[in-house]
């Protein structure tokens, strides 16, 4: 494999590196944990996770932000019905 890469005029290319983007890609559309063991050649979860865990957090802060963009969307109608009003002074 390295000297492929080498002939190819990809020397920072390894098959350790090309492993793991396969198992990035295939983890960004979703795939599951056998289809990514079946693809890299692993035989335990252990081993995907190292893959998949900085596309499952990714996925989870995008998923969440959405939840709260779209829930003080929601409340910037009560906001803005009160744009009018003094708004109330200080306190200290």
């Amino acid at each position: 494999m390295r000297e492929w890469c080498d002939q190819a005029g990809l020397p920072h290319c390894t098959a350790h590196g090309l492993r793991k983007a396969g198992a990035r890609r295939a983890a960004e559309q979703m795939a599951g944990n056998q289809g990514i063991k079946a693809v890299g050649g692993w035989s335990g979860d252990a081993e995907v996770a190292i893959y998949t865990s900085a596309v499952d957090q990714a996925a989870l802060a995008e998923a969440t932000l959405k939840r709260v963009i779209a829930a003080d969307l929601a409340n910037l109608e009560d906001g803005l019905a009160k744009l009018g009003e003094k708004a109330p002074e200080n306190k200290r």
